[in-house]
């Protein structure tokens, strides 16, 4: 493999050429001449094997190089196919799973773990092979799945059976991401949440009681920092209660904004630390909601001070942002045109979120940073369409994604403009987000909408509100309400400034459709 980086990706055409590997040859197909593998040996699983090194000539069809940060190392180890998955997790899926931003964790630091320990190897493989099932024709697909869990099931025998007497946190930690990635990716969303749940415990007893490996930071504990706060932060809406929040603001987790961010990826992490400390915030507030009551004196002297707090360093990073304004001089880069719009969406989502805390009624009538939102959203994700059509970008992400916050609007709204286009979007647009499904989430919409409208729930100044949702089976999904009766004219504020009174609890319980994801 070259092992010189690219920096950009090559789109490559030209007229047919005879110069094809030995392997194509044999079989008598086309070969598109792409090295050190085509891609027709490596969809079809097979040694591509070329004779003498050819004369330099223009490749068949159009094909696309990516960026590869590094060579792999030579694991004499493995065999063949293992590593034709790791090559194809670096060239191909490493990079789709964080479209539109870029992870050092997956495109760097995974392999030098899977190096050292045999379980990260075979997680990754799985992941790796899990992954490229979905681009294979539905005759291949099944027999790709089965090696997936077989190496699956290979990477949880070799963690449990580890001779390590104790493994190492980090290497545990980015298994679990692995694993939580392929749950996710193949529609198992109930073992994806206890992977994920799981390693966040054992991320904040690693923060709170820092090992031999974290005495002194390196660029690996920024990614990992980096990644599971985004993971932490995808899962808020989904989870159980009482979930372990590895990135605490009221432990200290507080890093401070820089004026400028050097990148898109800078900006992503500063926004997630900032909604994290909205995260937080509204978590506290839902607990004293629920148990009946909230003080005056909590609101002034704890939850007003935390609010402030947040909305200025909400603005430290609004300005941090405007320095990542696209170019005016006409040069484009599509991967960070894409970031900067899904930024822009969220800076819009908290600017709504920070305007109706405790005063307005943005879920009950027209909003414009909502509306400006919608409008951004589709047009993100027509363009993330033809892109995929190309095949430069994935349908599976792990990074900061669309459909959780057109869920929230979908099931939190009562203006029907904003609920409607919401439901569309989701039901158009097929996407998975980690455990984010779009139909999925279209269809927990519908429900919690269709309950909010029954008579128990509509009558006189009755608040219902989605207190939890969490998988609870492979197929099951349960969604807990509570009924309370705040003044009516509070009622689309996400802090009411009254005393509350409980009426009770509802409880549905949601069987998921078969969803068949890029079948």
């Amino acid at each position: 493999m070259d092992s010189a980086p690219r920096s950009k990706l090559l789109r490559v055409q030209s007229a047919r050429s005879s110069l094809g590997c030995r392997t194509c040859k044999s079989r008598h197909v086309k070969c598109d001449e792409g090295r050190p593998q085509c891609q027709r040996c490596l969809k079809a699983r097979i040694t591509c094997t070329y004779g003498t090194a050819p004369e330099p000539s223009q490749p068949a069809r159009k094909f696309v190089i990516y960026s590869i940060p590094r060579p792999l190392s030579e694991t004499p180890d493995l065999v063949s196919p293992e590593k034709r998955s790791l090559y194809y997790f670096r060239c191909r899926a490493a990079l789709q799973m964080t479209e539109p931003f870029r992870s050092r964790l997956w495109v760097d630091c995974v392999f030098q773990f899977a190096e050292r320990h045999s379980f990260v190897m075979s997680a990754l493989v799985a992941l790796s092979i899990m992954h490229e099932s979905y681009s294979q024709s539905p005759d291949l697909r099944d027999g790709y799945r089965a090696d997936a869990i077989h190496y699956y099931n290979k990477a949880m025998r070799e963690l449990s059976n580890t001779t390590q007497s104790e493994p190492s946190i980090h290497a545990v930690l980015v298994s679990s991401m692995i694993f939580y990635s392929l749950e996710s990716l193949r529609g198992s969303f109930h073992r994806a949440m206890q992977h994920i749940q799981s390693a966040l415990k054992i991320m904040s007893q690693y923060r709170r009681f820092p090992s031999a490996e974290s005495h002194q930071p390196s660029l690996l504990d920024d990614s990992l920092d980096r990644d599971f706060l985004a993971l932490q932060n995808q899962i808020m809406e989904i989870g159980t209660p009482g979930r372990s929040r590895a990135f605490d603001p009221l432990q200290g987790f507080n890093p401070s904004i820089p004026i400028q961010f050097e990148s898109v990826e800078d900006a992503l992490y500063y926004l997630e630390v900032v909604f994290n400390e909205v995260h937080s915030l509204i978590d506290y507030y839902e607990k004293l909601y629920q148990s009946g009551s909230v003080p005056a004196d909590v609101l002034s002297a704890d939850i007003q001070p935390r609010y402030e707090k947040i909305f200025e360093r909400f603005s430290h990073w609004t300005h941090s942002f405007s320095s990542l304004d696209p170019p005016l001089n006409g040069n484009s880069d599509s991967r960070q045109d894409h970031a900067l719009l899904l930024l822009r969406m969220y800076q819009l989502l908290i600017k709504v979120i920070f305007d109706n805390v405790f005063i307005g009624n943005c879920f009950e009538q027209y909003n414009a940073d909502l509306a400006t939102f919608l409008t951004l959203a589709e047009i993100y994700l027509q363009t993330d369409n033809q892109d995929a059509e190309e095949g430069t970008l994935p349908t599976f992400s792990l990074s900061l994604g669309i459909v959780p916050p057109l869920f929230m609007l979908a099931y939190r709204c009562n203006y029907a403009p904003v609920r409607d286009k919401s439901l569309e979007l989701l039901k158009v647009h097929r996407k998975r987000e980690g455990v984010w499904d779009s139909a999925t989430a279209l269809q927990l919409a519908q429900r919690i909408i269709t309950v909010k409208s029954q008579p128990f729930a509509t009558e006189s100044n009755a608040t219902m509100q989605v207190a939890n949702i969490q998988f609870v089976s492979e197929t099951a999904c349960r969604i807990d309400f509570v009924i309370t009766t705040p003044p009516s004219e509070q009622s689309g504020t996400w802090f009411p400034t009254e005393d509350l009174i409980m009426t009770r609890k509802h409880v549905e319980v949601v069987h998921l459709e078969s969803i068949q994801f890029l079948e």
